[in-house]
């Protein structure tokens, strides 16, 4: 999802952070929650309430009249149609011209029939009755995916004897790669 890096300074932003001082980070994060779905489906046609998140401590009418007033959604609770044309058209239009360009590069490596058959190459990207790119292929709305109960533990620093073993399988692998240099630490 593309989004402006100077979005809460955008007039419509700040409309809303001077109508609604302590409340404008919820509405915020309702609209991000908006623009990820239409984002992740490709379509416009999602609803504030059909991207709801339910952690979110405010009653969706009171987001969607906010949201409305700030001109950030259209009077339907969806993203306008010229912020979707502006942004999400550019994107779309980049992402099948990349995926012509993997099969016309898949088909000058492989042939004619790159991913033709279904098979590793062109078979699910770009081949035969693949999705569009930007389409999900899950069929559960993204707040319903299942999201892990446990944290993950923090990356931690291979001990030496894990990196002399990775080095080991790299150089048995790729041959005698020069070796990196010493940690200076």
């Amino acid at each position: 999802m593309d989004v402006d890096t100077g979005w809460a300074y955008q007039e419509k932003f700040r409309k809303l952070q001077r109508e609604n001082p302590d409340r404008w980070p919820i509405y915020a994060a309702a609209y991000f929650a908006l623009l990820g779905e239409a984002w992740a489906t490709g379509d416009r046609r999602t609803t504030l309430e059909g991207a709801w998140v339910p952690a979110l401590r405010a009653e969706p009418a009171e987001v969607i009249e906010a949201l409305r007033s700030a001109r950030l959604i259209d009077p339907a609770g969806r993203i306008p149609a010229s912020s979707w044309r502006e942004w999400y058209g550019p994107v779309a239009a980049r992402l099948v011209q990349k995926s012509a360009a993997g099969k016309l590069g898949a088909e000058a490596r492989w042939g004619p029939n790159a991913g033709a058959n279904g098979g590793a190459i062109g078979g699910a990207i770009g081949g035969g009755n693949a999705p569009h790119p930007l389409i999900r292929s899950n069929p559960l709305p993204s707040r319903a995916r299942a999201r892990p109960t446990e944290p993950r533990a923090p990356a931690t620093d291979p001990t030496p004897a894990e990196a002399k073993a990775a080095w080991e399988g790299l150089r048995q692998h790729f041959g005698k790669p020069s070796k990196p240099a010493e940690d200076p630490v």
